[in-house]
């Protein structure tokens, strides 16, 4: 009997110890398990928040419309529009490479714009002489009316493109961008540069003072069978900023590298060097 009582005491110990010991363990020791709200919560805030709707989304969708049902004024007029008010959008670049492209397309073609004029060519022009008359280019002339070479006859009708360009070069960002009439016309990227030393880059307003082109090491002129394939340059009234194009080690024909100067691809030095004209305004970015 006293044997019994030692045992129920033990166990009413056992009882009210263990179950404290385990109310403890449970409240001081063990971490609280969060509730599945809190679970769901914490897994929301984990997650990258839902970027706001780009503005400019529905107007690309636009220009595409636009340019599938063939009408390019129209689209590159709504693309204008978009860098005009849309400038933060994430799409941004994907409309100006856009424009970019349309702009070319009609500048180097005959397709109609209204910066554009007819010209019927008279006794004793030559396109050096019309390019004058315009304040052109003879090479821009050549390739907005496909001309194969630089013959022209009286009564040829020819499609003049009246560039006013300019050109914003902004280093940090890599591309240099070509205005007309002071708003966008395309953009063009910088692949490589190599800037002047010894001086930190500051804005600069400057001019193009020179086209150059050149071939098997050789300086060549626009008309001739050497200019085409040939490496161009763009000689800025600033010493050490030529524009140059970036050919691979070992192309036939490339030109050497300027000392320093600032690398586009073949293909958009190509189209940049036949858009642009001599004294034309460039300001530099740092």
């Amino acid at each position: 009997m006293k044997f019994a009582k030692i045992v129920i005491l033990v166990v009413l110990c056992l009882g009210v110890f263990g179950g404290g010991g385990y109310l403890a363990y449970r409240n001081l020791i063990l971490p609280a398990q969060p509730s599945a709200r809190e679970i769901d919560a914490q897994r929301a805030a984990a997650l990258p928040p839902t970027p706001p709707p780009d503005p400019a989304g529905p107007e690309l969708a636009k220009v595409q419309a636009l340019r599938k049902a063939k009408k390019p004024a129209e689209a590159r007029e709504l693309l204008a529009a978009i860098l005009a008010n849309y400038p933060n959008s994430p799409r941004i670049d994907e409309a100006r490479t856009a424009l970019g492209e349309m702009n070319a397309d009609m500048a180097l073609s005959t397709a109609p714009s209204p910066d554009k004029v007819e010209y019927v060519v008279k006794p004793g022009d030559s396109l050096d002489k019309i390019a004058r008359q315009f304040k052109s280019s003879s090479e821009l002339i050549m390739r907005s009316n496909n001309l194969v070479n630089t013959i022209i006859q009286p009564g040829q009708r020819l499609a003049i493109f009246q560039p006013e360009f300019s050109l914003e070069i902004y280093l940090a960002e890599k591309r240099v961008v070509l205005l007309q009439h002071g708003k966008f016309f395309k953009q063009f990227a910088i692949v490589s540069a190599s800037l002047p030393g010894g001086t930190k880059p500051v804005e600069t307003k400057t001019r193009i003072a020179e086209k150059a082109a050149f071939r098997d090491g050789k300086r060549v002129t626009f008309g001739t069978k050497e200019y085409a394939g040939s490496a161009r340059w763009i000689i800025l009234a600033q010493p050490g900023y030529t524009i140059f194009a970036e050919t691979p080690a070992g192309t036939p024909g490339a030109a050497a590298k300027p000392p320093t100067g600032l690398g586009l691809s073949e293909g958009d030095m190509e189209e940049l060097h036949a858009l642009v004209g001599n004294s034309q305004p460039v300001t530099i970015f740092p």
